[in-house]
Formats: C-alpha cells, structure tokens, sequence
C-alpha cells in the first residue's frame, strides 16, 4: 500500500453560484473526517472562498490549497459568439502551487472579472 492521502482537486463551496452548496468550514471537517490532511476549494470564477479556507484548515490543522475553476473561450474573450467545431467555453481549474502561484491566479481571477469573465485560450 503506498503512503499517498488522496484530496479531491475539484469541490464547490457555497461560493459558486448554483453548483457549490457546502460551506467551507463544513468541507474542511469532512475531509478531515475522511482522512485528508490537504482540503481544496475550486469554485466557479472566483477566489471568494480563500479566506475562509485558510482559516479553516488553520483551525482544523489541515493545508489549504487555492484554486478556481476558470473559464476559458477560444480565440477573444471577449467574443461570446460559438466557433464553429468549438465549444462556447471550456473550464480549467488553476491551482496555486506556492505564495508566487497565488498571488498570480488572484492577479488571473481579477483580470478575468474586469475583462469580461472568461480568458481567452
């Protein structure tokens, strides 16, 4: 058996919009009742949940790890007309690997809000 814990790299908080219903504190104690010792919130677009994840797992002894599920749209983004043999949009989720790594997806995550929410591929 190997020595590897396993973490789910895409969960929805109450964060995104529609999709997410778990709060983060509610997620940070399930995961650690099933043995993670590294909990990861991926929403929607948005970074909102970070606050509330890095005191959580502070709280409940467990690493966060920041991410988002960004949407991507070939060619501009800020064309919101279907290519054809393309799909209107695709989703990436983008996870910080260090401090470096966070600050970028936040710089990522406020681009994409002040441009028009999706990031051209």
């Amino acid at each position: 058996m190997n020595n590897y814990k396993y973490t789910g790299l895409h969960v929805h908080s109450i964060y995104s919009a529609l999709d997410g219903l778990g709060k983060v504190e509610d997620i940070v104690i399930r995961g650690k009742e099933l043995g993670m010792d590294k909990i990861i919130v991926s929403d929607h677009g948005n970074m909102s949940a970070c606050y509330d994840l890095y005191y959580a797992c502070k709280k409940h002894n467990v690493k966060p790890i920041f991410a988002n599920e960004m949407y991507l749209a070939p060619g501009s983004h800020l064309v919101k007309k279907k290519i054809e043999g393309e799909k209107a949009y695709y989703h990436l989720i983008v996870i910080a690997k260090n401090n470096i790594g966070y600050k970028n997806l936040m710089k990522l995550t406020s681009d994409s809000w002040i441009n028009g929410k999706y990031l051209p591929l």
